[in-house]
């Protein structure tokens, strides 16, 4: 008598293949001002660099951030252009500390494209973590609509699976809106999916 086991491969791994290095450019930006005490102010930041992640078949990415660029806006008058503010161009050279953390590896374990855990090299300072838990944030894809329970609205077929996406023919889209467990805590998510020309 004998017996045979097998594992299948996994039909789906969320967006994120195993066994893959992939290179990303991130770019982050938030610029606002308050009308009421002066209505020329600004303040905000925008941050760039480069990011590198690595898949893993238990569900891990591993990510590296490089070449950070930050700039830092507080200032009066900037150029407006169709109605939104333009930050000046100069980058600012980030202090040594911030940089070293800003570029030590982490690392985030996924379930069903959701991070569940994430993991940190040493001490690093809020902002540095506040950097990394918006890349995460920015990466996790919950493509099987777990928080269906929470649905907001769709347009999926009546009776289709929850989170099965329709077949599309080319022009048309499918969407829905869910809540989702983040980084941050709830809140909700819109997908829109549309078939890739070709």
């Amino acid at each position: 008598m004998g017996l045979a086991l097998g594992q299948s491969p996994s039909t789906s791994y969320f967006g994120w293949s195993p066994n893959k290095q992939l290179r990303y450019h991130y770019v982050s930006e938030v610029l606002s001002g308050i009308p009421d005490i002066k209505g020329t102010q600004w303040a905000g930041v925008r941050i760039e660099a480069d990011l590198t992640v690595q898949t893993f078949r238990d569900y891990s990415l591993r990510l590296q951030i490089s070449s950070p660029k930050v700039r830092v806006v507080n200032d009066e008058d900037l150029p407006v252009v169709h109605g939104e503010p333009q930050a000046p161009r100069a980058d600012q050279e980030l202090p040594g500390w911030f940089r070293q953390q800003l570029e030590r590896p982490f690392e985030a374990h996924l379930r069903r494209g959701v991070i569940e855990q994430s993991y940190y090299q040493g001490d690093l300072s809020a902002e540095v973590l506040n950097v990394q838990k918006a890349i995460l944030s920015q990466l996790q894809m919950d493509l099987t609509a777990s928080g269906r329970g929470f649905l907001v609205e769709d347009n999926f077929v009546p009776g289709g699976h929850p989170g099965q996406v329709p077949p599309l023919e080319q022009g048309e889209t499918a969407f829905f809106s869910t809540m989702e467990s983040g980084i941050e805590g709830e809140c909700q998510t819109d997908y829109t999916f549309m078939p890739i020309p070709g």
